[in-house]
This record gives structure tokens, C-alpha cells and sequence, in this order.
């Protein structure tokens, strides 16, 4: 062990790939007694690419026992809800710890299986035996004690020094601490070398640690804070990931993986339709660490569209909401380009979600190779397929989803190595009955046959994919979204069963999300109600839309939903809601699904002058988030709410839903009803209540129909 042997440059510049890991840092790592490092951020994953290193400097002599052998000051990075809260603490060394707490949480149990879950087990390791000890760094205004956010000052020094217990090198540049810097970016290094007449310079670097490292809470001469990672956070971890050593023969082993699943790529393939003995064959899934039981259904989803005998690259993950469609989808996504079967991937979003489909993507796939967006007047895009980065991502909104349609399929050989993820795939439709007001689709975006053929690989997520009456519509997803030709009319009445029953698309239902505890039971309230003369002379206004030439067949079911979307605004449903809720006595963490803002008003004017609840606000159309994310934090109780509420909202302490609104469609009401069976992390055994309003017109009325679904699956029990 001598770090004078190994032959360092005095600079490493714009090094990308293996070729950094190879040529400095794991050879560093292999000489090295000790190890000391400030880094903007850090990623367990740059554990697993540099893993022969860490075996070998984890049994080398610590010449500075019993402290670490890696000692590490790295960025807090807190979320935005936590920068918030200890921008106001006189002390937020707890509200850090907690921080670090509840993202160890997240690594598992509450929202997604870590399918990398073993490099977390070997930071488990490095911290259990004491080679490891982290601390968190944030920067603050000397003069006004003001804490700033990552986004506006960010701890941002990156230097490094090792030892071998005679020689010393240090290290500064803009690489972090984490795959994507060691791997992926373009970064460089100027190393410093005490045996080459360096040595005032390491000593310069090695003082500049010692004063962070010795800070406690609040440097004013520094402007930063120091806290340790605190026992609670240690023990937390440790319990959740079982301490596993580095192997140094991971690095071996990716190789050969990568050698292999190179063969399987098929870059820029063309071809005419979808049949499975057409399409590009995708290698069978390589084995993936053992599941927890709880999340399997995610593991599944991923190999069922990696599956040449299932999906085969093309396919719908219908998963209930709450279930991890968004984190399954990127998974999926990381798999598919680090076997080689992708370069690339698109994600076609709704407006509204591209935020939060930002924030997923960078805390889920940080080492991705960028992110570009589609935006009016501008040509991000071309840079985009131009660069050709690997892992590259680029976020679409629904609205731009004609413009990209149009691009791929004039510019197929830029898209051919590309695979296309559309969220929320059920706006995308026929507009065949927008004008009776039967279109249930936010999207004025059409699907066309093969649409998205020039992508790769192809993948729609929606707890709810299938219109209830267009089933042109249908088809047309069908047409680009199953691995297979078959037209549904050939299948008959019963086709979404067949579709589950053969295994077409990946189906996870509430039924199946309750059972498994992901999401959690609830009771139902159906509160029975009559409609006024008035709605009922509203609904015969509205037959009289139905074209002339629809079938006879479409008729009944048409005038079903015509008459649910009437009757969804009857004044009708108050009495029995306030009979109701007198004997309820109060509503806590509450959302009231309205059909419209007058509704809404009306309901308003209800609940103060009859139930003096006057602690709540409306969240329409058109409406400033911020209402949102206060209802989310805790700060309402109560919020009444149009239908645009419905997708995206993770608010998992709502307790009880109120569907004044429902119309025949079980999309809308899957939807709403998911806001209230996500499991609170703060309440175990939360049960959640539904409250519906039924007219009873028939054994096919929509009413009577959602009513005897959800009494069904409020019986649902967790095993």
C-alpha cells in the first residue's frame, strides 16, 4: 500500500465513463489508509461502481484509530418543506436528524422497494464497524443568521485527502461524491502530491477539513453549520439495510453484465406493426435482489415489460394510485438503458405534474444524464436527440404530445433508440363525443393508429387507462400500447377482464393495494337522495344531444352517462349530507369533491351558516397551488374541490372523501377515492371513510352500480 506508486497526474480533465474510477479513484482508494471528503452530495450507488476500491481501503490499517478511517461532510440537501421549517429554528440540528430519518424511511417501506437496496447495505456496513462517520453541512448568513436554501447558497467546496500513513494526496474539482460524478459527468481534478514537493498544499486542503470537521452546530467565520449524523438516524438505518461488506468483485461482474446485455441492443430498429414475433426481443430478466413482499408487485411490473413473452418493451402498467406507478415507471426506465436496450427516455406528463415528476426524477435517478424539457420556441428538444446522451431524460407535456408525434415520425432514426413513458395516458383520446359533453379527457390530443410506433419501447401508466363508452378511444391505446394486434371488438363486452386474464397489461387494483397494506381499508356511506324537477327536465335537455345516427346499442349507455353528469350538480344531495353530518359531528382532513364552482360556492355558504366550519378553502380550476400544498402540509382540515384535484396529490393524511360529484365513469372515482386510502406514516391504523350520494333509478343506473363496486370493495381486508 503506497500512493506514490500508483503514477498520478497533477490533473484529470474531462474524463467521462469507467476511465476516472479506473485511472484515479479506485486505485486511490486501494492505497489508502484513510479517506477525508467534502462533497457537495452524496450517492450510496457510487459505493456499488467503485465497490473493488472500497473492499480493499476497508481492510487496510487505520492509522488514525479509533476515529474513521472515511470521514465525510456532504450538503444537507434537505426538501423544501425542511428547508422552510429550520430557516426559522434556532437550533435545527433535530429537524436535520429527523430529515435523515424520514428519507431512510423512504428508502423502502413507505413508497418504493430500493432495487439497489445492497449498496445501501454496504454504507450500512461502513458505518456499523466504524470506518465511516458522515457529517451534514449547511450554509447560512453570518450576519442575519438567515439559513439559506440549497437552491440559493449551496455547500458546494469538493476537495478530497487520502493517506497511506506516509504519503498524502489531496484532490479538488467539481466531482461529488456520487455515481453520477464519478461515472457519467464530464468533471476534473488537479491532485496534489506530498511526495512531489506538494505537500503545503494537501496540508492547506487537510486544515481547511479539520476546521469544518471540528465545527459544532454554527460557524459565523465560516458561514456554514456542522451537524453530525445523528445515533437515531445510524441506528435507523442499519435496522432497515443489514450491514453487507463491499465485494471486490462487483466491478467484475458489470462488466461482464454490460458485455452481455450489449448484444441485446437493438438502437434505431424500424419497423411496420407489433406483433411479438416482429418486434425487437428483449434478453430475460437478470435476477434482482429478493423482493419485500410488500412492494413485489413493483419488481413484477418491471420484468413483465422486459419480458420477450409478455410485454416485450410495449405496454400499460394500470396500477391503483398510491401503488408506485412513478417510481416503478423509473426503475423500468434505468433498467431498460442499463441493459443497453435504450439510450434515452421521454416522459409525456400532464401540465400540472411536471413538477412533480421533476422532483421524482431527481431524487429516484440522479445519475441520469441530464434533463431537458419540451417547451414552446425553443429547440431543447434537438439537443436532446442531437447529444444522444446516455440516460438522458426529457419531460413533454400532454399539450406538446402532436408536436413530438409529428417530430418522431419524420425523424425516426433520432427516437429509434428511445423509449417513451406517457403518465396519466387516459386524457389521451377521441374527441368523438366532446361535443355532447361525454368526453372524459382533459386532452384535446388524439390517438392515432401506431401513433408512437417510431419509439423502442413504449409504456402508459393510469389507474385507470379504458374509457366506459368510446371504445374507438380504446382501440386506438390498444394500437400503441399492447404488445399485441387484436381488436377488441373481436373479444367481446368482456375484453378489460381478458386483457388481465392474459396478462396484456400489468394490472395492481385498490383491491389488491389494501390486501397488500399499501393502501388502507375504508368505510363506505352511501347517503340515498332524490333529484329536483329541475334536474330531471335537465336531463331530458341533454338526450336530446345524442346524435341520431348512434348506434342503439350506445344509446342507453349514453343516456346513463348523460344523466349522471346532470344529476352530479343537484342541490338535492345537501339535506341528506347535513342530516348526516349532524350526527358525524365534525370533518377533519376532509375533501369535498364538487362538480363546479358554483356548487362549491353553495356548499360554502352551507357548511358556515348551518355548521359554523368556517376553517377550510376551495381549490378550483385555475387555483394558486399554494392552497394545495397548505391542505397537504396540515394547515386545512378541510378543502372543496373540482375534479382537476383528482390526479398527482400525494396527501396521505386524508381521512374522509365526500363524492358530491361523481359521474358514471369509475376513472374519476378511482381517482378521488385514492386521495383518502394512502397509508399515513404517522397513523398505522388509519381507516378511511367514503361518503357517496345514490339515486336509485334501476339496477343499471350509474349510481346504483358505483354503489354496489365500492360497497364490494370496502370489504376488501389487509392479509
Amino acid at each position: 500500500m503506497n500512493l506514490s506508486s500508483v503514477g498520478f497526474k497533477e490533473r484529470y480533465k474531462r474524463r467521462t465513463g469507467f476511465d476516472l474510477l479506473q485511472e484515479f479513484y479506485i486505485p486511490a482508494l486501494e492505497n489508502s489508509s484513510t479517506y477525508d471528503r467534502i462533497a457537495g452530495y452524496f450517492s450510496s450507488a457510487v459505493l456499488t461502481e467503485a465497490s473493488s476500491g472500497f473492499a480493499k481501503f476497508c481492510t487496510t490499517e487505520n492509522v488514525r484509530a479509533p476515529n474513521p478511517k472515511f470521514r465525510l461532510i456532504v450538503g444537507a440537501r434537505l426538501n423544501e418543506e425542511d428547508e422552510n421549517t429550520i430557516l426559522h429554528l434556532e437550533d435545527p440540528e433535530t429537524q436535520i436528524s429527523e430529515s435523515l430519518m424520514a428519507k431512510i424511511d423512504l428508502m423502502r417501506d413507505e413508497e418504493d422497494y430500493d432495487f439497489s437496496k445492497d449498496r445501501i447495505s454496504g454504507l450500512a456496513w461502513m458505518i456499523e464497524n466504524n470506518l465511516l462517520e458522515i457529517k451534514v453541512g449547511i450554509r447560512f448568513d453570518p450576519d442575519s443568521g438567515r439559513i439559506h436554501q440549497h437552491n440559493e447558497a449551496e455547500f458546494h467546496s469538493k476537495l478530497g485527502i487520502m493517506s497511506d500513513g506516509t504519503n498524502k494526496i489531496s484532490f479538488e474539482g467539481s466531482v461529488n461524491e456520487t455515481k453520477r460524478g464519478w461515472v457519467a459527468n464530464y468533471e476534473s481534478l488537479v491532485v496534489f502530491r506530498s511526495w512531489m514537493k506538494e505537500e503545503n498544499r494537501v496540508g492547506h486542503h487537510q486544515e481547511d477539513f479539520d476546521e469544518l470537521w471540528d465545527s459544532n452546530g454554527l460557524n459565523s467565520d465560516l458561514g456554514v453549520g456542522i451537524y453530525s449524523f445523528s445515533e437515531a438516524a445510524k441506528k435507523k438505518l442499519l435496522e432497515k439495510f443489514p450491514p453487507r461488506k463491499p465485494q471486490d468483485n462487483e466491478i467484475d461482474w458489470a462488466k461482464k453484465r454490460r458485455e452481455y446485455l450489449h448484444q441485446a441492443s437493438r438502437l434505431g430498429q424500424k419497423w411496420k406493426n407489433r406483433k411479438r414475433e416482429e418486434r425487437p426481443i428483449i434478453p430475460k430478466s437478470i435476477p434482482t435482489p429478493p423482493p419485500n413482499d410488500k412492494w413485489s408487485h413493483q419488481i413484477d411490473a418491471m420484468n413483465w415489460f422486459l419480458d420477450k413473452d409478455h410485454a416485450n418493451g410495449v405496454g400499460i402498467f394500470q396500477m391503483a394510485t398510491g401503488s408506485g406507478k412513478t417510481r416503478t415507471s423509473i426503475s423500468t426506465v434505468k433498467e431498460a438503458i442499463s441493459r443497453g436496450i435504450v439510450n434515452k427516455v421521454i416522459f409525456c406528463v400532464p401540465k400540472t405534474l411536471e413538477e412533480q415528476w421533476a422532483k421524482e426524477l431527481s431524487e429516484h435517478y440522479p445519475e441520469r444524464g441530464g434533463t431537458f424539457w419540451w417547451r414552446s420556441g425553443r429547440d431543447d428538444h434537438l439537443t436532446f436527440f442531437n447529444l444522444n446522451i446516455k440516460g438522458s431524460v426529457m419531460i413533454v407535456s400532454h399539450y406538446f404530445i402532436p408536436d413530438l408525434v409529428e417530430y418522431a415520425n419524420k425523424k425516426r432514426r433520432d427516437v429509434g433508440n428511445t423509449i417513451i413513458v406517457v403518465d396519466e395516458m387516459h386524457h389521451l383520446g377521441s374527441d368523438k363525443y366532446s361535443e355532447i359533453g361525454l368526453d372524459d379527457s382533459e386532452s384535446k390530443v388524439r390517438f392515432l393508429p401506431n401513433m408512437f410506433d417510431p419509439f423502442l419501447l413504449r409504456l402508459g401508466l393510469s389507474a385507470t387507462p379504458w374509457s366506459e363508452y368510446d371504445d374507438g378511444r380504446n382501440q386506438m391505446i390498444v394500437d400503441n400500447f399492447v404488445n399485441l394486434e387484436i381488436k377488441i371488438s373481436d373479444i367481446g363486452d368482456d375484453w378489460k377482464t381478458h386483457f388481465k386474464k392474459e396478462k396484456l397489461v400489468f394490472y395492481f387494483g385498490l383491491e389488491d393495494g389494501i390486501k397488500k397494506g399499501i393502501l388502507c381499508e375504508f368505510d363506505y356511506v352511501p347517503l340515498d337522495y332524490t333529484p329536483s324537477a329541475e334536474d330531471f327536465q335537465k336531463r331530458k335537455d341533454a338526450f336530446r344531444k345524442i346524435p341520431p345516427n348512434v348506434p342503439k346499442h350506445m344509446k342507453s349507455k349514453m343516456g346513463m352517462i348523460l344523466a349522471a353528469q346532470v344529476f352530479k350538480s343537484s342541490r338535492e344531495k345537501i339535506p341528506p349530507f347535513n342530516t348526516w353530518l349532524e350526527k358525524k359531528g365534525n370533518l377533519e382532513r376532509c375533501i369535498l369533491f364538487v362538480s363546479d364552482k358554483e356548487f362549491g360556492r353553495d356548499l360554502t355558504s352551507h357548511l358556515a351558516k348551518n355548521h359554523s366550519i368556517f376553517e377550510f378553502r376551495e381549490f378550483f380550476q385555475g387555483e394558486d397551488m399554494h392552497t394545495l400544498k397548505k391542505f397537504a402540509n396540515g394547515g386545512l382540515d378541510l378543502l372543496i374541490a373540482c375534479h382537476r384535484i383528482s390526479e398527482g396529490v400525494d396527501i396521505k393524511t386524508v381521512d374522509t372523501v365526500v363524492l358530491f360529484s361523481s359521474n358514471s365513469s369509475k376513472l374519476e372515482t378511482i381517482q378521488r377515492i385514492g386521495r383518502a386510502l394512502r397509508i399515513s406514516p404517522d397513523n398505522p391504523a388509519k381507516k378511511a371513510l367514503v361518503v357517496d350520494f345514490i339515486y336509485a333509478d334501476g339496477d343499471e343506473s350509474a349510481d346504483v352500480q358505483r354503489k354496489n363496486w365500492l360497497t364490494k370493495l370496502s370489504k376488501s381486508r389487509r392479509k
